[in-house]
């Protein structure tokens, strides 16, 4: 069965620690709640989220400002197409152009390094001492052939007295080892996580026994296993050399992070700052794991701390304008990053994070400026060069921006290569002045099919996933049902919690040919052989759910699209789960061209938080009809402008950018509205 949906327009994802702390450092730094519980913290809401350099993509979390305590989420009646005309800009029934399908999140991987799943808790703070075999009292006489006792396995700790001057101590077998050791910590905190990686271990190859740069190097780790790996490598490390006290509490902050045991770290921290209160590099990283876990007081109040300690410290500059943007202090967190700028006037990360402020104000010409200074100081700084392909697309240059994405993908890490190809591929979205056109879907398809092949060859299984999923929707808004239901159906099967067929399945997606099923049999399964974390599954979960959702709409199966949003409440619970469904359900409503509904479901408490395509429905519901009949011209502009200026390249940017613009222009103002 093919059902096509038709829709016409107008009238026609610093050591900022965070990177350390969640296996990532933070750059956007989207935080996650602060519990008292050492649990993994909530998935990320959504690149909300346009991650920025090294910080991962955490989404807004309940109990935030402009966060819905309790969104609405009213039962909606099933829409009669004989009862209510369609107004324009929500597709029709049958009609041959798709709606602008809810986009999913771009998933923005989380740090590796930060295991999902808690591993036991170890004991603070971490000093399991072997008892060594008792010593015979002196001057008794000994058993022949008795040997010495054993000295003990672990070496004695470095006392280390706290005063207002006191400062961290690097231990090192030389002063060549030490310095290289220095460096390895200002990339990492700076966000490099590629010269890090590459400093940390020229910093090992000079003192094999260094845990500090072991425990940086599970900070900056590519995967979770090899982040735990790293973590147990830098704990048998601890055993061997004896430490100041204020070098082992850092360390052992940095494993547990590396580990997931949130509690032992921040008793790790505290230690430390109470140690040194005078070092700003154990305030800075306490600030760190506040930010992380959502307490952006106590990050605030750290980072300035770490600011007055040493005002030529950048990276605590560019971690408190990141939590001042957060605070929506945007004038304040402008003049912190261009203080990072001022101080560290060689270090392309500072320019980086410019680039990526005025890119969030929509101010391309200056996003643009800032970047090409940080890839200038640094051609080899992958994360730049994307910033620069952004700042290039959102000024119309959609060919040199994919320039800048191919030099991204040489330089950087497997996340950054693929991360560059899915920006590439939606580069040809923003070209398209309203709805994409037939050759645009053509051309961002042939670069996801070419990324899910290249994935599936070298077994790198959540972004063949995540390549899947885009590639999906893209289909699903273009009609081309068939074709979406056999990718979703790939997609599925790479989920561990993914069902099996059912009676509910459309013929679309029970579709997929014997050649596609064997192909996914014999791909190397998701994450390289590894399963998914239990993050990857909730989010790529909650997309599945919401395509076959789509799908079972456009094909008429409205109950059984329904019941998809049901589930996916159930899967994200609490307040991210009902923000989800309550998106869905509007979309639903749009597709259906009830702008009532639409605006009830969408309109409520914390509207501020939907993501671009819910927001565009909901501008699109204000704003449709004739004049005169509007729901609310003012609020639709205020939305669509926000719209057209956002500068974030997602796929949720791609189907919406356009398309307001084109709305805006084919809108005039009425005379109330000027």
């Amino acid at each position: 069965m093919n059902s096509r949906v038709r829709w016409t327009l107008g009238s026609g994802v610093v050591l900022v620690l965070t990177t350390a702390l969640t296996t990532g450092w933070p750059s956007d730094i989207h935080a996650q709640r602060w519990d008292a519980a050492d649990q993994q913290p909530p998935p990320p809401g959504g690149p909300s989220n346009d991650p920025q350099p090294g910080y991962p993509g955490y989404g807004p979390q309940p109990g935030e400002p402009g966060v819905p305590q309790q969104p609405p989420y009213p039962q909606q009646a099933q829409p009669d197409p004989q009862q209510q005309p369609p107004y324009p800009g929500y597709p029709q029934q049958q009609p041959q152009q798709p709606y602008p399908g809810y986009p999913q999140q771009q998933p923005q991987q989380p740090y590796p390094g930060y295991p999902q799943q808690q591993p036991q808790q170890q004991p603070y703070p971490g000093y399991p001492q072997q008892q060594p075999q008792q010593q015979p009292y002196p001057g008794y006489p000994q058993q022949a052939g008795t040997p010495p006792a054993p000295a003990p396995s672990v070496p004695p700790v470095v006392a280390q007295t706290a005063s207002p001057t006191a400062k961290l101590v690097f231990t090192a077998v030389s002063e060549e080892a030490k310095t290289a050791l220095l460096g390895c910590l200002d990339a990492v905190e700076n966000l490099r996580w590629e010269l890090s990686r590459s400093r940390c271990a020229d910093a090992q190859s000079k003192d094999p026994q260094l845990a500090l740069a072991t425990a940086l190097l599970a900070q900056v780790a590519t995967t979770p296993v090899q982040a735990k790996e790293r973590a147990k490598e830098a704990t048998e490390q601890l055993s061997k050399r004896a430490l100041a006290d204020g070098e082992r509490l850092f360390v052992e902050a940095l494993i547990a992070l590396a580990e997931g045991r949130r509690s032992p770290a921040k008793k790790a921290l505290d230690g430390l700052v109470q140690l040194v209160p005078g070092d700003r590099r154990a305030v800075f990283h306490r600030g760190l794991l506040h930010y992380r876990y959502g307490n952006l007081e106590g990050a605030k109040a750290d980072f300035e701390k770490a600011t007055q300690l040493d005002g030529k410290f950048g990276p605590a500059w560019n971690a408190l304008g990141f939590v001042l943007l957060r605070g929506e202090r945007p004038d304040d967190a402008l003049k912190a990053f261009e203080k990072y700028a001022e101080v560290a006037p060689k270090e392309a990360n500072a320019f980086d994070s410019l680039a990526s402020f005025y890119l969030r104000k929509g101010q391309a010409g200056q996003a643009a400026e800032a970047a090409r200074k940080a890839v200038e100081l640094d051609p080899k700084f992958g994360k730049a060069q994307g910033r620069l392909g952004d700042a290039q697309l959102c000024q119309g240059n959609a060919t040199v921006a994919r320039r800048a994405y191919a030099a991204m993908a040489s330089v950087g890490d497997a996340g950054e290569r693929h991360d560059a190809v899915m920006r590439s591929a939606r580069s040809h979205l923003f070209e398209a002045l309203g709805t994409p056109t037939a050759r645009h879907y053509q051309d961002t398809e042939r670069e996801l099919q070419a990324e899910v092949d290249l994935c599936t060859k070298q077994g790198l299984g959540a972004e063949r996933l995540h390549a899947l999923i885009e590639l999906c929707r893209l289909q699903i808004e273009r009609g081309a049902l068939a074709e979406a239901g056999q990718t979703l159906r790939r997609a599925q099967d790479l989920l561990p919690t993914g069902k099996p067929a059912t009676g509910s399945e459309t013929k679309a997606e029970s579709s997929e040919t014997g050649a596609e099923k064997s192909r996914d049999k014999a791909a190397p399964p998701a994450s390289g052989g590894k399963a998914l974390t239990e993050e990857e599954k909730t989010r790529y979960g909650t997309d599945v759910l919401s395509l076959r959702a789509m799908l079972l709409w456009a094909v008429g199966e409205r109950g059984l699209a329904e019941e998809r949003a049901v589930e996916l409440e159930a899967l994200l619970p609490g307040l991210p789960g009902l923000l989800r469904g309550r998106e869905l359900r509007g979309d639903l409503a749009a597709r259906t061209g009830d702008r009532q509904q639409v605006v009830k479901l969408l309109d409520g408490d914390g509207y501020e938080e939907l993501r671009p395509v819910p927001r565009f429905a909901l501008a699109l519901a204000l704003g449709g009809g004739k004049a005169g009949e509007r729901l609310d011209a003012p609020r639709a502009r205020t939305l669509m402008e926000a719209l057209s200026r956002r500068c974030v390249n997602d796929l949720e940017g791609a189907l919406t950018r356009g398309r307001a613009r084109a709305w805006l222009k084919q809108t005039p103002a009425e005379a109330s509205e000027k």
